[in-house]
């Protein structure tokens, strides 16, 4: 009972007393008697009248508490549905009691339509054990600390969200308090970060390992072009003409390879990195494009068919001959390298693709190394004897991406490789600058 109902209940129980008194004694109490209760009951009823009063005024007081009360609970519950962060109100079954109008938004889901549903329906699959041991966190440890976690949602339209959840329990210990904020770009502008960097350290990683396997092509033929111009420059006179030619020879030959390994970065490294494609002036007959890159390559070199099978046998190509012959000059050096057996080219088209293929008939590809032949500088285990850096095969395939093309290898140890390119024929790919299709007729 409260002060003031215990002061309300005396004074009544004095009242009722009084009243009583006065009328029990009221034919047998002398005149000092009467007047004694009658100042009593006066003093009484005063006492009463100020208790109404300060009753009164209490009341009034509580009335004013009551209006600055709700006053503040608008208030919060304003700031509440218009903070810029999403606010859940989650019960200890994971259910929502209570949303924002941010939360809604966020979830693209009404506000009405989000109470009483689980939170953890709109958690991503591979978290939501996540929200459960967070949920329990926070409402089932004796810690009042605010618990942070993040994780994945979804929302209404099947968008991913990255999120933060910060939550605190509610006095009642039954219910929490979840913010979510949206952190997407922030991870979005993070993942870019690491990639970058990834891509950086694989850069340097490369370089590293190009320079070094540059430096180990170019010991050995120049070791031995400084031997052999060291022993014929001191005893020229003292060798026989059959010393002094095979001395040449070594030279002429290990020249004649540190040429092809300077054409071959050349090849690869000129003209922007792995080559976007630069239409010519004019369109180019396909048949006149690759009867010129293999006639180019023959000279010298073994024997090579070349075969045409054509939609249209006058079709013309937007492709430059730089890429083209990019292309080709590395899948045919790296038949050669191989095979000392001819080596086969078709090109085919259809309405939708050009289709080049380089075959021979060599020492093929073990099935280890399919997996790993176009990554830079990689060379097969039974590639240690050819020459070569390891970046043909590469290039290739940086450039028929660029293309928005395929590549792909069919090979046998002993048997022999086919390499096949496709090449969209209405799609030049991102290094393109044309605008019409590639093929006309």
């Amino acid at each position: 009972m409260s002060t003031d109902q215990s002061k309300f209940a005396t004074l009544r129980r004095r009242a009722e007393s009084v009243i009583e008194s006065l009328s029990t004694q009221d034919n047998t109490s002398d005149g000092n008697n009467a007047e004694q209760l009658e100042h009593d009951a006066m003093r009484l009823l005063h006492e009463l009248e100020v208790h109404q009063v300060e009753l009164e005024l209490q009341n009034q007081e509580l009335e004013k508490a009551q209006e600055a009360l709700l006053a503040s609970r608008n208030a919060f519950k304003d700031l509440f549905d218009n903070a810029p962060l999403a606010y859940f109100i989650i019960d200890k079954k994971g259910v929502v009691q209570s949303v924002n109008a941010q939360a809604s938004n966020l979830l693209g889901v009404g506000k009405k339509q989000l109470v009483g549903e689980p939170f953890v329906r709109y958690v991503g699959a591979e978290d939501k054990d996540t929200f459960y041991l967070h949920q329990r966190q926070v409402l089932f440890t004796d810690s009042d600390e605010i618990v942070t976690v993040k994780m994945i949602l979804v929302n209404n339209d099947g968008d991913v969200l990255d999120v933060q959840l910060t939550s605190t329990p509610l006095p009642d210990k039954e219910t929490f308090r979840c913010a979510v904020a949206d952190i997407s770009d922030l991870q979005r502008a993070h993942r870019e970060t690491e990639t970058a960097l990834q891509k950086q350290q694989e850069l340097n990683t490369l370089r590293t390992r190009f320079m070094a396997s540059i430096m180990h092509e170019l010991r050995t033929p120049l070791s031995i072009v400084m031997s052999a111009t060291q022993m014929l420059d001191r005893y020229y006179e003292q060798l026989s003409d059959e010393k002094r030619e095979e001395k040449f020879n070594k030279i002429y030959d290990n020249v004649m390879y540190l040429t092809e390994v300077a054409q071959e970065v050349a090849i690869n490294f000129n003209e922007e990195r792995f080559a976007r494609a630069h239409p010519p002036e004019e369109p180019i007959s396909v048949r006149d494009i690759f009867t010129q890159i293999v006639d180019h390559w023959q000279e010298g070199e073994r024997e090579i068919t070349l075969s045409f099978d054509l939609a249209d046998k006058d079709s013309l190509s937007l492709w430059d001959m730089r890429t083209l012959r990019r292309i080709m000059y590395n899948l045919l050096d790296n038949a050669k390298k191989y095979s000392d057996d001819v080596i086969d080219v078709r090109i085919s088209s259809d309405a939708d693709q050009l289709q080049i293929q380089v075959s021979d008939t060599g020492r093929g590809i073990s099935e280890d190394d399919l997996t790993h032949i176009f990554e830079p500088l990689f060379r097969g285990q039974n590639a240690q004897d050819a020459r070569g850096i390891g970046i043909g095969l590469y290039t290739v395939k940086n450039t028929v991406d660029t293309l928005s093309g395929t590549i792909d290898v069919d090979s046998r140890s002993d048997k022999g490789t086919t390499f096949t390119v496709r090449l969209p024929l209405n799609d030049k790919g991102e290094g393109s600058t044309a605008t019409h299709p590639t093929y006309y007729r």
